[in-house]
């Protein structure tokens, strides 16, 4: 082989490499953010059990709820509190500061 050809080659084994290497490290990212996620979203269902009243955004932002098991909200699928015809994501509740 030519010199030149061998190095177009060893260039391009060198961005595939480069190129997995990004991709591993940006789906262990991504994976570790969706951990940390389900963690917040099981701390929240725990503490929703102890009565703890939380503040929900609605569609779009609005409008808020206050959430708590005192008030008839239940959770629905383990991603949602419920009450009525009304699902809040739960990633998207902060617990209410008293």
């Amino acid at each position: 082989m030519k010199s030149k050809t061998k190095e177009n080659i060893i260039a391009i084994i060198v961005i595939l490499l480069i190129s997995i290497v990004i991709v591993m490290l940006v789906s262990t990212s991504v994976t570790k953010q969706q951990e940390q996620l389900n963690i917040e979203v099981s701390e929240k269902k725990i503490i929703f059990h102890k009565n703890t009243k939380f503040l929900c955004a609605g569609l779009m932002k609005g409008p808020f709820y206050i959430v708590s098991k005192s008030q008839n909200w239940s959770i629905h699928k383990s991603e949602y509190f419920k009450k009525g015809d009304v699902l809040l994501a739960i990633k998207h509740c902060e617990k209410e500061s008293s």
